[in-house]
């Protein structure tokens, strides 16, 4: 298996990844505009109705373009929505107190009868200090905003269709992802994240199909190292280093790195790819 291995997955101190294309862009855009969607839904109950204002103000003759635009203007949403929920908690209304007056009680003497002796109320003046907090949403983590979108539907073939998806430094048709050392994601068709289980071999278009079941960062912008297999075996001879950042709260909102080559780029051709899961 090893030898086979080593003979599909050749290595050259060559080769540069191209630019990731419009369409990709679209893709990253969209989910990161459904991202903001539900946390203005979840956090500004009140945004959605103005929601078909913003989308009628979008007109372009570029998809792309539309996307780009509506992510901006959703995030000053956000930020404005987050802000003023800043200021409603942190200012609190005070209540003056009421004091009421103080009388001593009237003394009768025999001959000469007093008027009471009553003494003045008085208030104490109450001071309401209102202080002003302003929330800044964070940025997308680098690695994230750079990150190549893979959206290929075959992707999620689980089931060893022998699909054969081809592309750039392909063996024989079979799909290979270990010529980049670009940061990527598995969004749009091809899925949410990397498959966490063995899928049999002809899978996700590919010869060898590789996933990972490794640990999952939990705070944005937190990388964890851990390891992505092109076998059944978990054992090291079939494995690799995977890097993984977390993007946003979302589950699935991840970013991956492999370092089959040791970060070194080649032009090769090989027989795995990653498969996808929702």
């Amino acid at each position: 298996m090893l030898l086979a291995l080593i003979t599909y997955y050749a290595v050259v101190e060559s080769g540069l990844i191209s630019q990731p294309s419009v369409e990709s862009e679209f893709v990253f855009y969209t989910d990161r505009i459904r991202i903001i969607y539900n946390l203005l839904a979840e956090e500004c109950p009140d945004w959605r109705q103005e929601e078909a204002a913003f989308k009628r103000n979008m007109v372009s003759s570029h998809h792309l373009d539309v996307e780009i635009r509506l992510y901006n203007e959703l995030m000053k949403e956000l930020i404005k929505c987050r802000n003023g929920n800043s200021l409603k908690s942190s200012t609190q209304p005070q209540t003056t107190p009421y004091i009421p007056a103080t009388t001593e009680p009237t003394t009768t003497e025999p001959t000469t009868t007093e008027p009471a002796a009553t003494e003045p109320t008085t208030t104490e003046p109450t001071t309401t200090a209102t202080s002003t907090t302003t929330e800044t949403v964070e940025l997308l983590p680098t690695e994230c905003r750079n990150a190549v979108n893979l959206t290929g539907s075959w992707r999620l073939d689980h089931s060893a269709q022998d699909l054969k998806a081809g592309g750039p430094h392909n063996f024989r048709g079979y799909a290979c992802d270990l010529h980049t050392t670009d940061w990527f994601r598995i969004s749009g068709d091809g899925g949410s994240r990397i498959l966490n289980k063995c899928a049999p071999r002809y899978s996700c278009g590919t010869n060898y199909p590789m996933w990972t079941n490794g640990a999952i960062p939990d705070t944005v912008g937190e990388r964890v190292e851990s390891r992505f297999y092109w076998s059944c075996s978990t054992s090291v001879p079939t494995s690799a280093g995977l890097s993984v950042v977390r993007c946003s709260d979302h589950p699935n909102d991840l970013v991956y790195k492999q370092h089959y080559h040791k970060d070194r780029a080649f032009s090769g051709t090989c027989s795995g790819a990653f498969c996808g899961m929702n």
